[in-house]
């Protein structure tokens, strides 16, 4: 039975005060239709990073997926024929664990097979309706119904980092006026 609970490096995380969160995660076998791409997709993971409610106007950027497959050892993250419009990356130095980065380390554009992936764009909204968030389908090697069940860990991050408030004209303003409170 598929289940999920917090990892061990960040088992008292509570989602309920935050904005981006993982959901609608999901595994369908896959059979690569191009000849020419080595280790080819058996499965492909869909995955939201998804926003807090009533966000479907933000604009998120920096938005980061990470991805390490626990289980089978022989499984593999892989570019597939059907991948969308992100960027895919993989570490500099595959030696770190889950999340760390030692000194020197840095994420690179790959499309070779990884256990360990990035997922990121640079801008993107994270709602596009109830409960249906920025949908990333990643390929797998090594995993669906004729190899087994997939085991990975998954983070998502996003910043908002570009907000304005409304366009405002204040007129007729005169000395000692004050007009309190949050503006439209």
């Amino acid at each position: 039975m598929t289940s999920y609970q917090n990892a061990a490096d960040d088992i008292d995380c509570e989602s309920a005060a935050t904005t981006v969160f993982i959901g609608n995660v999901g595994l369908s076998d896959f059979q690569e239709p191009r000849a020419d791409l080595a280790n080819p997709a058996t499965a492909i993971l869909s995955i939201d990073v998804i926003s807090a409610p009533g966000s479907q106007a933000w604009t998120f950027h920096f938005v980061t997926l990470l991805l390490q497959i626990e289980a089978p050892a022989e499984a593999l993250f892989v570019h597939h024929s059907g991948r969308g419009n992100y960027h895919r990356e993989v570490p500099s130095d595959p030696a770190p664990e889950f999340g760390g980065e030692p000194a020197g380390a840095y994420w690179v554009e790959s499309n070779e097979p990884a256990p360990r992936v990035r997922i990121r764009e640079d801008a993107t909204a994270l709602l596009s309706g109830d409960g249906n968030g920025r949908t990333y389908y990643i390929g797998v090697a090594g995993a669906g119904s004729d190899l087994g069940p997939l085991r990975f860990a998954a983070r998502a991050e996003a910043s908002l980092v570009r907000e304005k408030s409304c366009h405002l004209v204040i007129g007729d303003m005169g000395a000692g006026d004050r007009i309190a409170g949050y503006l439209d």
